[in-house]
């Protein structure tokens, strides 16, 4: 499946994200603000986020999926990526 990125760079705040209508095969990532890396990936018509952990290695761009929105909470996804919650 093919996926088109709208917008990459937006910062998150305290409050979950506004459901903005996406395109069936569309992505955004909304990033935090207070932990560089950590975003909330939002895909398509779904109502659920995933949260992911953005990182170079040796120069080489790392995504991990870190957990479905749903089922932990911000500061559980900050933990599983190495910072304070």
């Amino acid at each position: 499946m093919k996926f088109t990125v709208l917008k990459v760079g937006k910062k998150i705040a305290d409050q979950p994200p506004a459901r903005e209508a996406l395109p069936p095969n569309a992505e955004r990532i909304e990033w935090d603000r207070d932990f560089p890396g950590l975003g909330l990936r939002l895909r398509g018509a779904s109502t659920k986020g995933t949260w992911v952990y953005v990182r170079k290695v040796d120069g080489v761009k790392v995504k991990r999926t870190l957990g479905r929105a749903d089922v932990i909470d911000r500061e559980t996804a900050r933990a599983l990526a190495g910072g304070p919650g």
